[in-house]
């Protein structure tokens, strides 16, 4: 089970997003069903600065980013599904899913 066509605010690829917590959305490989999910935010050092643990949904859009952002952050996410049957396959995020993401916020004139 893979999830596939993953967003931050509808975009693909965002650049910039001016939202303090952007939400995650993703579609499961042949429109399977999931059970639960588990998203990790890390930087771009791959540090861990969020990781949701296993959440019990089937919700796969509008899960929001609960860390306030800063300007000009650069995360990485990756989401874990497991099946309708509540199946994961072994080794953690194995059947993952990346997207990166950079946020700026417009009260945040600096230049790149």
């Amino acid at each position: 089970m893979k999830a596939v066509k993953l967003k931050t605010e509808y975009l693909k690829n965002p650049l910039g997003i001016d939202i303090k917590n952007p939400r995650f959305m993703w579609n499961c490989e042949g429109g399977k069903a999931q059970s639960a999910y588990r998203l990790i935010a890390s930087d771009t050092r791959g540090n861990i600065i969020w990781d949701s643990g296993k959440v019990e949904s089937s919700q796969m859009s509008f899960i929001p980013y609960p860390l306030d952002t800063t300007s000009r952050l650069r995360v990485n996410w990756k989401v874990k599904l497991w099946d309708e049957n509540g199946l994961e396959r072994a080794g953690i995020l194995r059947d993952r899913a990346q997207k990166r993401l950079r946020l700026e916020r417009e009260v945040d004139n600096r230049k790149l």
